[in-house]
């Protein structure tokens, strides 16, 4: 349910919510310390901010789960799920200590308490902002450090370009093998013979095709891939065959057929 949104991957989407909306409510609290008179419109907006963000780490965890049976779960994965769980009770206890300042101060029965309660409210948010960065850096190391995303896309384009290539020109011959795995073909690009079966292996959690896109020497299509699922092409006419997965029109690949 939470695999996908609009073709993209949800969990990138989804964790925006408590990293903006933390951060955004904590400075709120701050103006409404200083500035008493903004208090009566700003607060009612600072409980809507973190409301979001707690909403926001439930679906991020929930799609991270599904994001990690396609990525693994390396060591960084396993640290930036650990620090997710743990960011979601410090977000839930800046939205109680928001509300509660905000609740005092409309009903201003005892006026007193709202500067207190404002105080637990930053002093949280503090902490709640504090672990959604830290929560957000683990997870931009795994994409960057090797774990998931380009790196490792990039490695598997190089590895299987290694495999399934000869230098100068040479073509591979008999079967190929391209496997889609964390919304990728690897290898993307690809140089065979006239006669080469090709296959298509779908790795991830997410359906995956690849049909032609554009010109091409002739059309193919395989059929729509469930995870652990595999179609073959045998290509008999050379050319450049420019290929696209229809579910995700940002994953491209090409095959080179030689004669």
């Amino acid at each position: 349910m939470l695999d996908e949104f609009l073709g993209l991957p949800a969990h990138p989407l989804i964790i925006h919510l408590p990293v903006v909306f933390v951060p955004v409510a904590f400075l709120g609290i701050l103006v409404a310390m200083v500035r008493p008179v903004w208090r009566t419109w700003l607060l009612p907006l600072c409980v809507g901010a973190p409301g979001l963000a707690l909403l926001g780490v439930q679906l991020a965890v929930i799609s991270g789960r599904n994001l990690r049976s396609t990525v693994g779960n390396s060591e960084l994965i396993k640290r930036h799920e650990h620090l997710a769980l743990q960011a979601r009770p410090m977000v839930a206890v800046f939205f109680v200590a928001v509300a509660a300042a905000a609740y005092v101060d409309w009903r201003r029965v005892k006026a007193a308490m709202v500067l207190p309660l404002l105080i637990v409210a930053l002093l949280t948010g503090a902490l709640a902002s504090t672990w959604v960065a830290r929560t957000g850096d683990a997870g931009g190391k795994a994409v960057w450090e090797g774990e998931i995303g380009y790196s490792d896309r990039k490695a598997k384009v190089e590895a299987g370009a290694t495999s399934t290539t000869v230098a100068k020109g040479e073509a591979a011959s008999g079967t190929q093998a391209i496997e889609i795995a964390g919304f990728a073909f690897a290898p993307k690009d690809l140089t065979i013979k006239v006669g080469t079966i090709v296959t298509w292996t779908n790795s991830d959690s997410a359906r995956h095709n690849a049909q032609t896109r554009g010109k091409a020497p002739a059309d193919f299509k395989t059929k729509d891939l469930s995870k652990g699922d595999k179609d073959t092409v045998t290509f008999d006419k050379p050319g450049e065959y420019n290929y696209v997965c229809s579910f995700h029109t940002y994953m491209t690949g090409r095959i080179m057929v030689s004669s």
